[in-house]
């Protein structure tokens, strides 16, 4: 991976996941974001599990330096965004420091688990 490259792996099924990923816009224009829906992507989902990273518990953040997940992941995501739009704000309010990160991550890891359950859709 090249330094101005990011790949964000997610729980494609999950609305809140999408949500939270497709509208992301980073801010400096030369940041190459991509996004790898882990349902789809089998390689980049077991290069992730042979790390040890469960995406179960929440989406990855990878680039050449570090593989970040859960909270840090949506705070590492959170501090590159833009804020542009609901969702974007609502995002940075959300994850922009390091300790609202840890405090809102378990509630919205608790409703995609929630969300998974009502849609009938199987875990990772």
């Amino acid at each position: 991976m090249k330094p101005n490259e990011i790949r964000v792996v997610y729980d494609g099924d999950c609305p809140l996941c999408r949500a939270f990923v497709c509208h992301l816009q980073p801010r400096n224009p030369a940041m190459s974001l991509g996004l790898s829906n882990a349902r789809a992507d089998l390689v980049q989902r077991r290069a992730l599990a042979d790390q040890g990273i469960d995406l179960e518990e929440g989406f990855a953040v990878v680039s050449c330096d570090a593989c970040r997940t859960g909270a840090d992941a949506a705070h590492a995501l959170a501090k590159l965004h833009t804020g542009t739009g609901f969702t974007g704000r609502f995002a940075i309010w959300c994850f922009g420091t390091h300790r609202r990160a840890e405090l809102s991550y378990p509630l919205f890891r608790a409703c995609r688990r929630l969300l998974l359950f009502a849609l009938r859709r199987k875990p990772l």
